[in-house]
């Protein structure tokens, strides 16, 4: 609740500064956050929004840009709409920004491709816009795509700045037996880099 709070207090175009953890519990402090307004998030190295696998962390309807910011734990998989525990990009103009230290945290275990599991859904022509060299360890998010294909494009802006170069620190969900990757174009592909 309170950073459901902090958010609607920010003015459209304005930039929220997180530090420490925000953790839904229950009631009105879990179900997902639809972002109507663009907005930045601005943390540190402790700015972290935990969703606690009660729901989804955001559904964009506009612009966000995260700057250092850790999210944990989204889980859309007992909704009506199960995509993107983490992030939804699924309106037309809904954008997801990343930049500095801001991790995704990919699920893990029997949950690892699980679509709705802490993942970033990504509706075909939606893609995540990175900015400069992204400093997360990796992998800094699972990428669900509305559709597979080796034209999909899912990442734009700074695509291979950093060491090791932006696209290599993103994990795709797979789709059925066959794994995903993104290319140095932010494409998905079939054939995995390079370390």
């Amino acid at each position: 609740k309170a950073l459901k709070e902090a958010i609607e207090s920010v003015s459209s175009g304005g930039t929220l500064k997180l530090s420490g953890t925000f953790k839904a519990t229950s009631g009105d402090d879990s179900g997902e956050i639809i972002l109507s307004k663009a907005l930045t998030i601005q943390g540190n190295s402790s700015a972290t929004i935990n969703a606690d696998n009660k729901c989804r962390i955001f559904n964009l309807q506009n612009y966000l840009k995260l700057k250092d910011v850790t999210l944990l734990n989204g889980d859309a998989t007992s909704s009506d709409d199960t995509n993107g525990g983490a992030v939804c990009v699924s309106n037309i103009l809904g954008e997801l920004k990343i930049e500095g230290s801001t991790c995704i945290v990919p699920s893990t275990g029997s949950d690892e491709n699980t679509p709705g599991k802490n993942d970033v859904y990504l509706k075909d022509g939606r893609m995540i816009d990175i900015v400069g060299a992204l400093t997360g360890t990796a992998p800094v998010a699972r990428i669900t795509p509305e559709t597979y294909s080796p034209t999909t494009q899912v990442l734009s802006g700074n695509i291979t700045s950093g060491t090791p170069q932006n696209y290599k620190k993103f994990k795709v969900t797979r789709d059925g037996a066959t794994q995903w990757y993104v290319d140095s174009d932010g494409e998905l592909t079939t054939t995995q880099p390079s370390p």
